[in-house]
């Protein structure tokens, strides 16, 4: 039967009733063995080491959380550091993160042995993802959100016709745009570039390459009103944030503004055609933006209806 927790004074009721212990620092252990050390720090089933301050090894068995804020989830082993999030088995040790820079392991995924250990998936404070194979999808096109020259101020649905570049922006094609400038708008993309969900292109200044600029600061020691240390001073990196960047300001991606659609380059992609295209033949666009029979032009793998068919382009 599940037991409802509220705050500290109940919790040191179930604990004391189930003849473990809550100690002078808001430290819990429920299992022989175990060891919370670190100030408000807690183990929760499983077996595990947390000296680290504010932490949680939730089940699992030999895991250390040595840093402070940070999580251990089930698995074995587990190893975690300052602000990370770790889950699975034998995960490499992670950098440290922390709330006022850009460094370190924000979630790993362990797939390693005690005599061999090693990551399968991570995702670090600076927004980069690693992963130790494949990154799979349902989609089968490389595209980049790209924007309309036009806006499309009707919102039109451009889906599956061709489209050019008009200097860094793009329009419908036509019958006499070169090969190499061409691009399909894509349903259903496996990988997206130029994407900027979460945030505004120009929030953090960058150089001429695009890459994020950033300045080293340090923090002091916070301690609570015991004295107990709660954040240990440091150092690290942050993001400069551009002048230009208004916070007060709500953000709409792009993928849900109307003057930009997913532009089709690299793989397979659904088209709409006027009817003349066969599989194995070629196509090119017409003056309408679809595909027509050609002699010279994308591959096309199969007829799916009609008014549809499935070409590859590269």
């Amino acid at each position: 039967m599940a037991t409802k927790i509220l705050g500290m004074t109940a919790l040191t009721k179930l604990v004391d009733k189930t003849k473990k212990y809550v100690n002078d620092k808001k430290m819990i252990n429920v299992m022989n063995d175990s060891s919370a050390s670190g100030n408000y720090s807690v183990v929760l089933g499983g077996q595990g080491t947390v000296p680290g301050v504010c932490s949680v090894s939730l089940g699992g068995y030999s895991n250390a959380v040595n840093g402070e804020r940070a999580v251990a989830i089930g698995g074995w082993s587990l190893l975690c550091n300052g602000y990370n999030t770790v889950c699975g088995k034998n995960n490499l040790e992670p950098t440290a993160g922390y709330y006022s820079h850009n460094n370190g392991d924000g979630f790993i995924v362990g797939n390693g042995t005690l005599s061999s250990r090693s990551n399968a998936f991570r995702a670090a404070y600076s927004g980069d993802v690693y992963a130790m194979k494949s990154i799979n999808g349902t989609g089968a096109d490389y595209a980049e959100l790209r924007e309309w020259s036009d806006g499309n101020p009707n919102n039109e649905d451009r889906c599956g016709l061709f489209v050019c570049f008009d200097g860094e922006k793009i329009r419908l094609a036509n019958s006499e745009d070169p090969k190499d400038l061409l691009g399909v708008i894509s349903g259903n993309p496996c990988i997206v570039g130029n994407n900027y969900d979460d945030q505004w292109s120009g929030k953090y200044k960058k150089d001429v390459f695009g890459r994020l600029l950033t300045e080293h600061i340090t923090w002091k020691e916070e301690t609570d009103n015991e004295g107990n240390i709660i954040t240990p001073a440091g150092e690290g990196d942050v993001y400069i944030l551009s002048e230009d960047y208004d916070p007060s300001q709500s953000y709409i991606p792009r993928k849900d503004r109307p003057e930009w659609g997913y532009m089709g380059t690299h793989g397979e992609l659904v088209v709409i055609d006027d009817g003349t295209c066969e599989a194995q033949g070629r196509c090119k666009p017409n003056n309408e933006a679809k595909a027509t029979a050609a002699e010279d032009g994308f591959y096309v793998l199969e007829r799916i209806d009609d008014k549809h068919i499935k070409i590859f382009m590269r």
